[in-house]
């Protein structure tokens, strides 16, 4: 991968990158690059319901076409935009379909961005199994927090032996949590530190599940035929392609948590360090995680 161009990197970098395959929009997508729009413009705008992130591309249509023909001489309303050159490539895009004859065989070499709604706590929520909802949105941060401190307690606990915290994810991927002490000159003695270990421990472990559901929704992309990018919980397909990706998405997160996950943490750790006490697991709630497969916001 390119060390300064790549989808990594700043709107700039982002804005001048596509894939070189180019597919047909269709009716999806062609939906899709209209909400594109909207999300790269974002300031708000991005947090509204597709249908009103639809309108909002609708009536700017005059602004898309000018920022297209014009994004110099023009009103140069892109650069209004969170993420102009982005914004920039999707209205070159889509002035070409809106103009042609055929708008949704127009071919679309954008990636369109699909993203985790507060990903960080869909998994967290997901481990407890907790129903989140705008209403109940204290419970969520308290049931976050006990797991929290569950992985938090269990790495002190490993720490305290100066042994530092390990574990396998689900995809069977061994990964160890290395927090040495530093000495002047930076040279690290033997000893674990303790804090190190505790507080790190629990995002980097979410950020392990989040790698798995990644490549597992990879894997399948590529099997479907699905054009993907990705990086932590942020996907990119064609935009004919995003219902399909928000489908795999979906099902990939709720087959990756219908495993004990935090059953099997525990017991690995309990086979690991057989002479240790781990506290017990966070109580958990009863939420049916297939309800996620029904969600259209849960990537958006």
């Amino acid at each position: 991968m390119p060390s300064h161009i790549n989808h990594l990197g700043s709107d700039l970098c982002r804005g001048v990158l596509e894939f070189a395959e180019g597919r047909p929009l269709r009716s999806p997508g062609l939906r899709w690059l209209k909400i594109e729009l909207a999300n790269l413009y974002a300031g708000g705008v991005d947090k509204l319901s597709y249908e009103g992130r639809l309108a909002f591309t609708e009536n700017h249509l005059e602004d898309i076409f000018d920022s297209a023909d014009r994004p110099l001489e023009g009103s140069r309303w892109w650069l209004q935009a969170e993420d102009p050159f982005q914004c920039l490539a999707v209205c070159i895009n889509l002035t070409e379909a809106l103009r042609s004859p055929s708008p949704e065989t127009v071919l679309s070499h954008i990636p369109i961005h699909q993203d985790g709604s507060c990903n960080g706590f869909q998994h967290y929520a997901a481990l407890g199994r907790d129903t989140v909802t705008s209403t109940a949105i204290d419970e969520m941060f308290e049931a976050a927090r006990a797991i929290m401190r569950w992985f938090g307690e269990c790495a002190k606990i490993i720490a305290a032996e100066n042994e530092t915290v390990r574990w396998t994810t689900p995809l069977g991927l061994p990964v160890v949590k290395t927090s040495l002490q530093t000495l002047s000159l930076q040279r690290e003695t033997d000893k674990v530190v303790v804090r190190r270990q505790r507080t790190a421990f629990p995002p980097n472990f979410i950020h392990s599940l989040d790698g798995c559901h990644m490549m597992m929704t990879a894997v399948t992309c590529k099997r479907a035929g699905l054009c993907f990018a990705g990086v932590h919980d942020s996907f990119w397909t064609h935009a004919c392609d995003v219902d399909k990706l928000n489908k795999i998405l979906r099902e990939k997160f709720v087959e990756l948590y219908a495993q004990p996950i935090l059953e099997n943490l525990l017991e690995s750790f309990e086979k690991s360090f057989p002479h240790l006490d781990f506290p017990p697991l966070p109580e958990r709630g009863d939420l049916d995680l297939k309800v996620v497969l029904d969600s259209p916001y849960f990537f958006n």
